[in-house]
């Protein structure tokens, strides 16, 4: 299959490899849905009324935003490192509670229950169950998958060197959105960042591309005319150059 450019990588840190490999034609299917519309309905960057509106809150200080930069910066030479505990400290602790309930999912639940997650989160729980020994899983907390995906590199290094921070604004005061980009070429997907208050550090939240993956997701399936559950499959096994059985399925304990 062909290489996934559009920005999947960053957060959702194990899912957004294999995304990568689902094919360049959504990223021109994506090109093609913004050029049919009108100038009146879009700005320069692509983005239609509705998302400028949205993202239209307080600018940032350029200092503010010198430390959102520099936050992301750090967080891809530790992704480039292979270094979980580097990575963790960029990361915001609402990213870092997702991943525990991440384990939870994989811990106890069954097959109705997964299968009612978003495919972001499916992919995630099956994963889990997949790629690391179960007695592994059973002794760690939230933190510590998250670590553990960076460590074993289920990131693909090539993807997250080639993206970069657009334009940063902030919403409310603690925080920010940030338009990402591939090789310096925009793309659709935001990015946003924390702080706990004014004098505390920027934080990444990864959960925040989720939305954007789900919907590419969701449609990629369609497109096949398949279960959005066999194509996670079917990514997993790409992934892992290996069958994956329904055992994945079951929880682990």
């Amino acid at each position: 299959m062909k290489k996934f450019s559009i920005l999947l990588m960053v957060c959702i840190v194990a899912f957004m490899s294999a995304c990568q490999s689902e094919g360049n034609e959504q990223k021109e299917e994506t090109v093609e849905n913004k050029t049919e519309k009108t100038d009146e309905d879009t700005d320069l960057s692509g983005n239609t009324k509705e998302e400028l509106e949205k993202f239209k809150k307080i600018v940032p200080t350029s200092k503010e935003v010198t430390d959102i930069q520099e936050r992301y910066e750090n967080y891809k030479k530790a992704i480039l490192a292979s270094s979980g505990k580097d990575a963790i400290e960029n990361i915001d602790k609402y990213s870092i509670d997702y991943y525990g309930k991440v384990l939870d999912w994989a811990l106890n639940s069954s097959k109705s229950e997964v299968e009612k997650l978003t495919p972001v989160d499916q992919f995630m729980v099956l994963s889990v169950r997949k790629r690391i020994p179960h007695g592994e899983v059973k002794k760690m907390t939230g933190r510590d998958l998250l670590i553990y995906t960076v460590d074993h590199e289920w990131t693909n290094k090539t993807t997250v060197q080639m993206t970069n921070l657009g334009e940063i604004r902030k919403e409310g005061e603690n925080g920010a959105r940030a338009s990402m980009g591939v090789n310096k070429a925009n793309t659709n997907t935001f990015i946003e960042f924390t702080r706990e208050d004014k004098t505390a550090d920027w934080k990444i939240n990864l959960v925040s591309l989720s939305e954007n993956v789900n919907e590419q997701l969701i449609r990629m399936a369609s497109d096949r005319k398949q279960t959005e559950s066999k194509l996670i499959f079917d990514m997993i096994k790409q992934f892992t150059e290996s069958d994956v059985s329904d055992d994945v399925w079951n929880p682990i304990n």
